[in-house]
């Protein structure tokens, strides 16, 4: 189960960094497009994190 987490948190460290880099570039693009995506992103990964979470202790019987 460790390595499911450890695995899980290093894809979502790398989602960040690529959304990270999607937002900037799209920003030049389109402005104003940067604050509204990184509002969006201030729930939607930490809500796809404890439920990748919750999913990786359910299937190992913690819950």
């Amino acid at each position: 189960m460790a390595d499911r987490v450890m695995t899980l948190s290093v894809v979502f460290i790398a989602l960040t960094m690529l959304e990270s880099i999607v937002v900037d570039r799209t920003d030049r693009v389109r402005p104003g497009f940067k604050l509204r995506a990184d509002r969006m992103c201030r729930w939607v990964f930490p809500l796809a994190y404890g439920l990748s979470l919750l999913i990786i202790g359910l299937s190992a019987g913690l819950f």
